[in-house]
C-alpha cells in the first residue's frame, strides 16, 4: 500500500527525467494561467501580458504528445514494419477515457444540481445569476464533451477543448500511417510537416485580423501546428542523430528565450497574440524539447530534476481538476470576491496548486493509475516481457 501511494515519486525504468520536467512545466503554466485569469492582482501591463499567455502550457502538452506518440509509433514501425492500430487505440482509451469521463460526470452532476437549485432560489447577485444561466444553457451540449468535439461546440468542461485537439490527433495519425505516411523517406516527411505547419498559423492570422474572438484558436485546424512541432522534433532526433556543440546549444538557447519572451509579450486580445505569438511559443518549446532530448545540457540539468517527477506523474489528473482546485484554494484564502492584491493573487495561486496537487494525487491513485497499470500490462504481454 505504501509503495502504491507514493508511486508518483518513484523513478520508472528507462524514464527520461527531462520529459517529466517539461510535463511539470506545462501543468504549472496551466494552473497559473487559470488562477491568474480569475484572480489577477498585478497591474503592470507587461506582466499581465506574460501571465495571460501562460495558456501556452497547453501547447507544450501538444508538443510532448506529438513527440511521444509519433515517435513511439515510428519506432514500432521501423522495428516491425507495421503498427498495431487496435493496441494503440486500446492504450489511448485506457490512458485517457476513465479519468476524463469520471471528471466529466462529477462536473456535470454538480453543475446540474446548482442550476436546479438556483432555479428555485434565484441568487441576488446578477453576476452569479448570469453565470448559472449560462451554465444551464450549456448543459444540453454534454454530447460535445462525450465525443471530444468541445473545441467546436459549447461544452460542460472548460478544459476539454485541448483534449479534443489531442484526440483528433490520435484518431488521424494511425489513418495517415495506414495510407503510407511512414513509407515516405524521413526527408520527405519532414518537408511535408514543415509545409503543413504554416497552415494553422495562416488561418489564425486571417481569423485574428477578421476580429474573431480568441476562442477560435481552440479549434483543431487552428492549433495542430504545436503537435507538428513535436512530430518534427521526433523526426530530427530519431532520423538525423544531430549532436550539438557548445556554440549550437548557446545559439538555440538564445533563440528559445527570445522566442518565449516575444510569444508571451502581446495581449491575447491583439491580433499578434492570437496568431504569430502562438508560433513563437510552440517553436520555442520545440527547441526546448530538442535541447532536453538531444544531449546533456544545462536545460537537461534543470528539467531533469526529480522534484518534477510527482507533478508530471499526475499532470493529467491535475489538468482535469485544476479548476476545482482553484475554486477551493481561492475560498481558503479569500472568501469574498474583491480586487485582489499581488500578494493575495500569489497566495491563491500557491494554495490552489497545493489543493489541486493533493486532490489529483488521490484521484490519480483511485481512478487513473489502475487503468494505466492495466494498459502497461497489456503492452508488456504483447512485447513478451510480462
Amino acid at each position: 500500500m505504501f509503495s502504491y501511494i507514493f508511486s508518483i515519486f518513484k523513478k520508472k525504468e528507462d524514464e527520461n527525467e527531462s520529459l517529466n520536467g517539461l510535463r511539470a512545466l506545462a501543468i504549472l503554466l496551466v494552473v497559473f494561467f487559470h488562477t491568474w485569469g480569475i484572480f489577477n492582482g498585478i497591474h503592470s501591463d507587461f506582466w499581465k501580458n506574460i501571465f495571460d499567455n501562460f495558456n501556452s502550457g497547453v501547447d507544450l502538452f501538444f508538443i510532448l504528445s506529438g513527440y511521444l506518440i509519433y515517435g513511439g509509433l515510428l519506432r514500432n514501425f521501423r522495428k516491425k514494419g507495421s503498427i498495431d492500430i487496435r493496441g494503440f487505440f486500446i492504450g489511448r482509451a485506457l490512458r485517457i477515457l476513465p479519468a476524463f469521463y469520471f471528471a466529466l460526470a462529477i462536473v456535470y452532476l454538480y453543475t446540474k444540481t446548482q442550476v436546479d437549485f438556483f432555479k428555485i432560489h434565484p441568487p441576488s447577485d446578477p453576476n452569479v445569476a448570469n453565470f448559472w444561466k449560462e451554465r444551464a444553457e450549456i448543459l444540453p451540449f454534454i454530447w460535445s464533451d462525450l465525443i471530444f468535439l468541445s473545441n467546436y461546440f459549447p461544452c460542460v468542461m472548460v478544459v476539454d477543448w485541448s483534449l479534443s485537439v489531442e484526440n483528433h490527433f490520435y484518431l488521424l495519425l494511425p489513418v495517415l500511417i495506414l495510407f503510407g505516411l511512414f513509407k515516405l523517406e524521413s526527408k520527405q516527411r519532414v518537408a511535408l510537416y514543415c509545409f503543413v505547419y504554416f497552415l494553422p498559423g495562416i488561418a489564425r492570422i486571417i481569423g485574428a485580423l477578421s476580429g474573431l474572438d480568441y476562442d477560435f484558436v481552440h479549434k483543431t485546424h487552428n492549433r495542430f501546428d504545436s503537435i507538428l512541432v513535436g512530430i518534427i522534433v521526433a523526426e530530427l532526433i530519431s532520423s538525423y542523430k544531430i549532436v550539438l556543440n557548445r556554440n549550437g546549444v548557446i545559439v538555440l538557447s538564445v533563440i528559445l528565450i527570445v522566442g518565449l519572451v516575444f510569444g508571451h509579450s502581446y495581449p491575447i486580445q491583439f491580433w499578434i497574440g492570437k496568431s504569430i505569438a502562438l508560433n513563437a511559443q510552440n517553436i520555442s518549446y520545440g527547441i526546448l524539447l530538442f535541447l532536453c532530448m538531444n544531449q546533456k545540457t544545462f536545460w537537461t540539468a534543470i528539467f531533469g530534476s526529480p522534484i518534477f517527477r510527482p507533478i508530471a506523474r499526475i499532470s493529467y489528473s491535475m489538468y482535469l481538476w485544476n479548476i476545482v482546485g482553484i475554486g477551493v484554494g481561492a475560498g481558503m484564502v479569500a472568501r469574498a470576491r474583491e480586487n485582489f492584491s499581488t500578494i493575495q493573487t500569489l497566495q491563491i495561486i500557491g494554495v490552489s496548486f497545493l489543493v489541486t496537487f493533493i486532490a489529483s494525487w488521490i484521484l490519480y491513485l483511485a481512478i487513473e493509475k489502475p487503468f494505466v497499470d492495466w494498459k502497461n500490462r497489456i503492452g508488456d504481454r504483447k512485447a513478451g516481457t510480462g
